[in-house]
């Protein structure tokens, strides 16, 4: 462009020329400028080519779903076997996309503070951390790290209640339940089904038999039935819901909560025990929490920032 515009104003300013001597430096000029011409727009339209070409490559690849990956158990995991991404945990050998503290940070735009929301993030963004893979693995069975799996298993279905599984797996990793989200509530059902389901048909979480977990929980689309039509699981999930909302009601209405922010405490007095969920409801932003009964009882938790 700029040397057109160059050749341009030169040409303008041989108009003024006159008798033949100017003529000929026009003509002249004109039989050097038609090769010139030629060879900018050759470039121009190269160069747009290129460009197009790129942008096209930049479209397919965001535009084209993520593919469905497939579970892999952790005994049965390969170090070698580069096609795998490894979730809610780490790995020295394997790509890993975790928030557990790592060497590396997981890219910029897919951190989040579960795993579940790290893998949506990808799926969502149709990020080459789940495009280059083809399978996925985990070394244990908790809420964050099944809603991982389950997301990457179902990218589709996943994107269509992204909100509600980060929820879930906030409130599952974090016991951080706010419910002021809109999505908080099914939520915490999708928590309490998970947990009564797994104590009574599995071993209690951190002992051994997590590799009996995945296959019911992924099995018969029965994750998704719970998330469509939780009315379905009711009696599943609702002594525990119930529970946590009403140890909810008793921290607003008897509760005393008291936060020390040079230290990041906070201590909360309450006439009885809580459910961990509706404890934490209050503490969001603390790393110490110190909880007191009326029955002098106190419990006190520490929390690294990742997991309690």
């Amino acid at each position: 462009r700029q040397a057109g515009t160059v050749l341009l104003e030169r040409l303008q300013g041989l108009r003024g020329g006159g008798g033949g001597e100017g003529q000929r430096r026009r003509e002249k000029m004109r039989a050097t400028a038609a090769p010139l011409h030629l060879a900018i727009l050759s470039l121009g339209g190269a160069s747009v080519g290129y460009v197009l070409y790129g942008l096209y490559r930049w479209l397919k690849q965001r535009t084209s779903s993520v593919e469905p990956l497939e579970f892999v158990p952790w005994e049965s995991l390969k170090n070698e076997d580069s096609s795998v991404l490894v979730v809610d945990c780490t790995h020295p050998d394997l790509l890993c996309l975790t928030h557990h503290k790592m060497a590396s940070l997981p890219p910029r735009s897919l951190r989040e503070d579960t795993s579940s929301g790290m893998v949506l993030n990808a799926i969502a963004q149709n990020h080459s951390v789940v495009k280059s893979v083809h399978k996925i693995s985990v070394n244990h069975f908790d809420i964050d790290a099944f809603i991982s799996v389950w997301s990457a298993l179902n990218p589709k279905a996943s994107l269509e209640h992204i909100r509600t599984l980060k929820a879930a797996a906030h409130i599952g990793d974090f016991r951080e339940l706010d419910l002021g989200l809109p999505e908080a509530d099914l939520g915490l059902k999708i928590c309490c089904w998970l947990n009564t389901v797994e104590a009574i048909k599995f071993s209690r979480p951190f002992e051994p038999g997590d590799s009996d977990k995945w296959p019911y929980f992924l099995g018969e689309g029965r994750f998704l039935q719970m998330v469509t039509d939780p009315e379905a699981f009711r009696q599943e999930w609702e002594d525990e819901y119930v529970r946590v909302l009403s140890d909810v009601q008793c921290l607003e209405d008897q509760g005393r909560i008291r936060r020390y922010p040079d230290i990041d405490l906070c201590v909360i007095e309450s006439p009885q025990p809580l459910h961990y969920y509706a404890l934490f409801s209050a503490t969001r932003g603390c790393d110490i929490v110190l909880t007191r009964f009326c029955s002098k009882q106190s419990r006190l938790y520490l929390c690294d920032g990742l997991n309690d």
